[in-house]
């Protein structure tokens, strides 16, 4: 306890010390945090597209004549038990000739006497909820003697599942290089405040001072100066998103985006977070050059 009061103590000299360099710390910590929080947000909000562009894909198996209704729920039946299935819903020749008018609108006027001879069929309507389920609802009405045919969209399923990891991937790749960079700004930002102080370092050292009584000082004063600056690139990305969120619903309310609150109840806590991790990390390296002389 009688070294956290130390450290504690001596962190917040440091920072009084040198308020010029303190801030420019806080400041370069606020602007590495707000670059990873867009580009976070922007992850999310691809992510959160991708998965609602899955979740619009349907299966539509289609039955051949004359297929019991037995056999009908029989099918439906397996097909609710796949892995990734949302809804299962019949649509009969009627609803779909319905359909049908409904889309062409004013023009409905040409579809005048279809119904005498229907071409349309049964279909029972499988919506998934990504993209990776469509194979499986194809395999599983695969030999079956009541489905006629399957239509999915094969090609743009394909693009989607693999546009969908490779996102996956390159936000994973991007987050983490972005990390590095904070990591890497922080870094030099402590270095130059433990170079400010070079000399009281030293003469810790000749006067007996361990290694932890020197670094966590330093520590502390890192994690204190990321902190403030994460809770500055905090501030500044929830009245940004809050602020596009507004401008999107009302210029482009067919755009799905994530709501503020949804996406800054995990996005501030994890800032904050990144803040005690990085600057911890950040003055360790940056010490190792006076703790090894």
């Amino acid at each position: 306890m009688r070294l956290l009061r130390y450290c504690l103590r001596e962190a917040g000299t440091g920072i009084r010390r040198n308020p010029f360099l303190s801030l420019a710390t806080v400041f370069t910590a606020a602007i590495a945090f707000f670059v990873l929080a867009i580009f976070l947000l922007g992850a999310a909000n691809l992510n959160f597209l991708i998965a609602y562009a899955e979740r619009q894909v349907q299966v539509s198996v289609y039955l051949k004549d004359g297929v019991a209704l037995t056999d009908r729920d029989a099918l439906m039946a397996d097909l609710e038990k796949v892995d990734g299935v949302g809804a299962v819903t019949f649509v009969s020749q009627d609803q779909a000739l319905e359909r049908l008018r409904a889309e062409f609108g004013d023009n409905a006027a040409l579809l005048e006497g279809i119904e005498e001879f229907n071409p349309l069929r049964d279909a029972v309507e499988v919506q998934v909820t990504s993209a990776e389920s469509v194979t499986a609802v194809v395999e599983a009405v695969k030999g079956n003697p009541h489905v006629d045919d399957v239509s999915y969209g094969k090609e743009f399923v394909a693009r989607l599942v693999s546009m969908t990891r490779a996102v996956r991937v390159g936000v994973l790749g991007l987050a983490g290089l972005l990390g590095l960079a904070s990591l890497f700004l922080i870094q030099n930002s402590v270095r130059l405040s433990v170079f400010a102080r070079r000399d009281e370092v030293l003469i810790m050292r000749l006067v007996g001072a361990t290694d932890g009584v020197i670094r966590w000082p330093f520590v502390f004063e890192a994690m204190a100066l990321a902190c403030w600056g994460a809770i500055g690139a905090s501030l500044a990305i929830s009245v940004g998103y809050s602020w596009v969120v507004r401008l999107v619903g009302r210029s482009l309310a067919f755009v799905p985006v994530l709501p503020a609150l949804s996406v800054l109840s995990w996005m501030v806590p994890l800032l904050l977070v990144s803040g005690v991790v990085i600057g911890s990390v950040g003055a360790l390296l940056a010490l190792r050059r006076w703790l090894r002389e």
